[in-house]
């Protein structure tokens, strides 16, 4: 659950991504897509983003609630998404309190 401050979520999970050739919007929505044919879910249930970072890295941040199923989701492409065959996920300590806006 995301604790909401200002009318901001704050995200309190984070994973370091460095995909080959790909863009945070296409990243985004696989991400959605899986989670949706993992769950079931509506891809609005999960609460996540994805920050473009330096360089061709990105920062997928979750909240704590869904935290399991978005590094789930993202193993899930690493392994059998041949576009995304360059992900690596390297878990960052959580920062809490860190503002999306």
């Amino acid at each position: 659950m995301f604790v909401e401050r200002r009318k901001q979520k704050y995200f309190l999970c984070d994973f370091l991504i460095k995909p080959d050739r790909l863009d945070m919007e296409t990243l985004r929505e696989a991400i959605g897509v899986v989670m949706k044919q993992l769950y079931g879910e509506c891809e609005s249930c999960f609460d996540f983003d994805v920050v473009c970072l330096r360089g061709n890295s990105f920062v997928v941040r979750s909240t704590a609630q869904s935290c399991e199923k978005v590094k789930c989701a993202l193993f899930f492409l690493s392994e059998h998404e041949k576009q995304f065959y360059a992900v690596h996920i390297k878990r960052i300590s959580p920062h809490p309190f860190v503002p999306i806006e």
